[in-house]
């Protein structure tokens, strides 16, 4: 199941300037043996964005965040290319406006966005192998680094090949998380989201 996501949607504030207390189990007390992977306390990350740069259709050096994948994920114009760096940025970009908004980022709405800035590229078109749930990971601060030497000759990363892209700080929320739930109906998360701090989505991108 596709995990929720707690996006920083204020763009004044840092990583680990804003944390969830109450989600559980907590790291200091969890059994490692009987409890399940630590949910909290989750300090918040800004969503990464650098430039990648390419040469003779390669990544010459590490790159993190929201425009590295796209650029190793989407089809531009579902024409069997990947994007150029200008144009993951601009599309990586336009979905950060649009999380800071509060907007949905459902797969039509990513879509859309997609296709306002490289006209026939979106998820599910073309070659492309994004994923919603992949983008608003992202979003929410999850670490992706595409390491320098990776192809962007009409290569489009695997689910597994995306996954390995994720560093070893990526820790999803779990959906099943009751604590989850009840912090967004009544405790930090609320308290965050109505301070407009935050913005939250389920797993398929609907503002929560």
């Amino acid at each position: 199941m596709a995990s929720p996501v707690i996006c920083l949607s204020d763009s004044s504030l840092s990583n680990g300037q804003l944390m969830i207390k109450d989600m559980w189990p907590s790291r200091s007390q969890a059994n490692p043996v009987l409890d399940p992977q630590p949910q909290g306390p989750r300090y918040l990350r800004v969503v990464e964005n650098e430039l990648p740069v390419v040469a003779n259709n390669i990544v010459s050096k590490d790159v993190r965040g929201l425009s590295a994948y796209l650029l190793v994920t989407l089809d531009a114009g579902a024409g069997n290319v990947n994007p150029t760096p200008n144009q993951a940025k601009g599309m990586a970009d336009a979905l950060i406006i649009e999380m800071r908004a509060g907007n949905a980022l459902t797969e039509a709405s990513i879509n859309v966005i997609l296709d306002g800035v490289v006209g026939g590229t979106g998820i599910g078109l073309g070659n492309s192998t994004a994923t919603v749930n992949n983008i608003l990971q992202i979003l929410g601060g999850a670490p992706f680094l595409v390491p320098a030497g990776v192809s962007v000759n009409a290569t489009f990363q695997v689910i597994q090949g995306q996954a390995n892209l994720f560093t070893s700080a990526y820790n999803p929320i779990v959906e099943e998380d009751s604590s989850f739930w009840i912090s967004l109906a009544q405790g930090d998360i609320l308290g965050a989201k109505d301070a407009g701090f935050i913005v939250v989505y389920d797993g398929e991108g609907t503002a929560i």
